[in-house]
């Protein structure tokens, strides 16, 4: 159907084409599936705008997917807020979908453009329009409303009738902007709304009531000038620096005027108006701070701008002065050294032979705990400052640390008895494992067997006392002389060194 009548009516947007998806009964009711149904269909023929004078209170995610959906596909989404306001801003009247992120919400205004006593209010409000004793059609067959009013004409208040009068601008909005965004639509819609008490955007009006001429009729988007380089407050190592930003327009930025100044003085950058790219390549700048400003100003006159520093360092810290490197385990250095005012951290760099040398951590503090080294090795270190602007002071003198020794342990003894139990007899092998200072070590794994009398394996951890028992499998009614000799094998602790030559004893026996 044609939104242009052969009768005195006229709506928004004539000679645009107009759609009646049916998702509701002749009650005003109906299913969500019916309505995500509605919004299916809008999708797949290509529409550009729904208009959805309807809602609930009850919230569904599968409706809220399907606006999201909707609306990622490049269609504007416009609701009635609701009539279910207090006349109280401090409260928040909800109604779905006009709730969603992704849907305009329209309240109602009356012809003093005061909100309408009915009109919900609350945060997802966006725009306002005249929603109060509104003359429109109404269906030629009985449904609820033109029970009324008759089946022709009538006159009706709700933000039902206000959501068309927004739907209606952004059909004039895409049709004077070919190409144009749903974002960039709701972008017009909202900047160019009149907003009635100059508050801004509020619950009551959202951001305005609705501009049609404003909207449709002029280019009232302003530039976007964004990717500033170097970035606000950035530091540099050199003096000759690129400064450059990104230009973009949703009109266009083919004849964009540009102003640059540099330290408050005019230079003239490149632009390249397909890229939208604005570069100026600035040489021997001072070491300090610099100002840049940057405006845009596109066909419409429509100016934007955007003012940002940078600061010129190409003097490196000072030299890194009294490194000291310290023994803390078999596995770890720790490197110090005196800090220095301008660094913004510290290099540290490492060799095992005080010849190639390699950068392993950077680290704020003035100290570094290295770890994972190899036991009793000796590491060379140097360490270097870098300031904010990536400047890298001189290297330090070259300091150096040796691991210390794994601690050693070994088998201290090795004590047999006998375990008799009728006719079964069981040797006892009682393994002792001590440090260098004949302190027990908790936590060895001992690997050992058994010969002679039987010939099972055994594995186990000392106790707090450096002990692990071992019993022999069983031997019933061995003869006199019968010998039962256990040997240990291997003794294993992380971070611990095995000292087969330290040890007292590695077998031992006991006979029948």
């Amino acid at each position: 159907m044609r939104s242009s009548w052969e009768i005195s009516l006229r709506c928004f947007a004539p000679n645009h084409n107009l759609y009646a998806v049916k998702v509701l009964n002749r009650l005003g009711s109906g299913w969500l599936s019916d309505i995500i149904a509605g919004m299916e269909w809008a999708v797949n023929n290509d529409m550009d705008v729904i208009s959805m004078s309807l809602g609930t209170s009850t919230y569904s995610a599968i409706f809220e997917e399907a606006c999201n959906a909707t609306y990622n596909a490049g269609l504007v989404i416009v609701a009635a807020a609701g009539n279910e306001g207090d006349g109280n801003l401090s409260t928040t009247e909800t109604s779905y979908p006009a709730a969603f992120d992704s849907v305009i919400a329209v309240g109602a205004t009356d012809e003093n453009d005061s909100v309408a006593y009915f009109s919900n209010t609350g945060p997802y409000l966006e725009l306002a329009a005249p929603g109060v004793n509104i003359y429109s059609t109404l269906p030629t067959y009985r449904v609820t409303l033109s029970n009324t009013y008759g089946y022709d004409y009538g006159t009706l208040s709700g933000t039902s009738m206000a959501c068309p009068h927004v739907a209606g601008v952004a059909a004039l909005i895409i049709a004077a902007n070919p190409g144009i965004s749903n974002v960039e639509v709701r972008q017009i819609l909202q900047q160019t709304a009149d907003d009635i008490d100059e508050n801004g955007w509020d619950p009551a009006y959202g951001y305005g009531l609705v501009d049609a001429d404003e909207a449709a009729g002029n280019d009232t988007l302003l530039p976007i000038i964004s990717d500033l380089t170097p970035a606000d407050g950035a530091y540099v190592n050199t003096s000759n620096v690129t400064i450059s930003a990104k230009l973009s327009d949703p009109s266009g930025i083919n004849g964009t005027s540009i102003v640059m100044l540099l330290d408050g003085s005019s230079v003239i950058p490149d632009f390249n108006s397909t890229t939208g790219v604005v570069s100026y390549y600035a040489e021997l700048l001072s070491d300090g701070l610099h100002s840049v400003y940057l405006e845009a100003s596109d066909t419409a006159g429509n100016t934007t701008n955007a003012s940002w520093s940078f600061t010129v360092d190409t003097i490196p810290p000072e030299k890194v002065t009294k490194v000291t490197v310290t023994t803390v385990s078999s596995s770890q250095l720790n490197v110090t050294w005196t800090a220095v005012s301008d660094a913004e951290y510290y290099n540290i760099y490492r060799s095992s032979d005080n010849v190639s040398f390699a950068l392993i951590a950077s680290t704020t503090q003035n100290s570094y705990l290295d770890t994972g080294l190899a036991a009793n090795t000796t590491y060379y270190y140097y360490v270097t400052a870098v300031d904010n602007a990536g400047n890298e002071g001189e290297s330090s003198d070259v300091a150096w640390g040796t691991t210390a020794e794994l601690p050693k342990m070994h088998v201290a003894s090795i004590d047999m008895s006998l375990l008799i139990r009728g006719a079964n007899y069981y040797a006892l092998a009682t393994v002792t494992i001590v440090d260098e200072d004949n302190y027990p070590v908790e936590g060895a794994m001992v690997y050992g067997h058994w010969e002679n009398a039987t010939t099972d394996s055994e594995v186990g951890l000392t106790d707090a006392d450096g002990k692990i028992t071992f019993i022999s499998d069983r031997v019933r009614k061995p003869l006199p002389g019968t010998n039962f000799t256990f040997v240990v094998d291997d003794v294993v602790k992380n971070g611990w060194y095995y000292d087969e030559s330290a040890n007292v004893e590695t077998r031992d026996s006991i006979t029948v």
